[in-house]
């Protein structure tokens, strides 16, 4: 049986360029059809932006605790050095030692000191005063932007005409701190509590 050639089916394909005969175009030529993101690239992609702000989050929060652990430290070490610095006295260095007091003051308590320096300075000499002292204890009461309370517990060993073989002493002091634009933290007020 003989078949018309029209008839037979097409063994030929159509190669890139041309149309087949139903004058459609191959499937390689086709615009390409945009894929939409699937889900879990989707949710992969915000799981990392949600690290990556978790972290920068994390960073900060832990930069200011820091910061503010700094803060705490400074000013129980300075009231510390306060402290020391009003035990710590001797008839030799009056002058030096009043200076160093001098220098952590500020507010009301440096305006009473410098009032009453030189009869301070008068009473150490005359009465032949060596003392030293050393941190006992200290902690942090309370402090807020720019003041502090601490409380210090000291042990002293004082020489002086009324103990001439020297005697141990405690005291106990509540600082006021006051901080510094530059930082520095100051001694605002001093009182001894029994």
């Amino acid at each position: 049986m003989l078949t018309d050639e029209k008839d037979a089916p097409s063994t030929e394909t159509a190669t890139a360029g041309e149309e087949s005969e139903t004058g459609s175009v191959p499937s390689e030529r086709r615009a390409p059809r945009r894929r939409r993101p699937r889900p879990a690239l989707l949710v992969a992609g915000v799981l990392v932006v949600l690290l990556v702000a978790g972290a920068v989050g994390a960073g900060f929060w832990w930069n200011a605790g820091r910061e503010s652990v700094e803060r705490r430290e400074a000013a129980v070490s300075a009231a510390q050095d306060m402290a020391v610095a009003l035990v710590s006295v001797s008839s030799e260095t009056a002058d030096a030692d009043v200076r160093r007091i001098m220098d952590g003051a500020v507010g009301d308590f440096g305006k009473i000191f410098a009032e009453n320096l030189d009869s301070y300075v008068d009473i150490v000499r005359k009465g032949g005063v060596q003392a030293r002292g050393e941190v006992a204890s200290a902690g942090l009461e309370r402090i807020d932007d720019s003041t502090a309370r601490v409380l210090v517990a000291m042990r002293a060993s004082v020489v002086n005409q009324q103990a001439p073989q020297g005697e141990d002493r405690t005291y106990r002091m509540a600082v006021e701190m006051t901080e510094q634009p530059d930082g520095r933290w100051l001694a605002d007020q001093v009182e001894f509590v029994p």
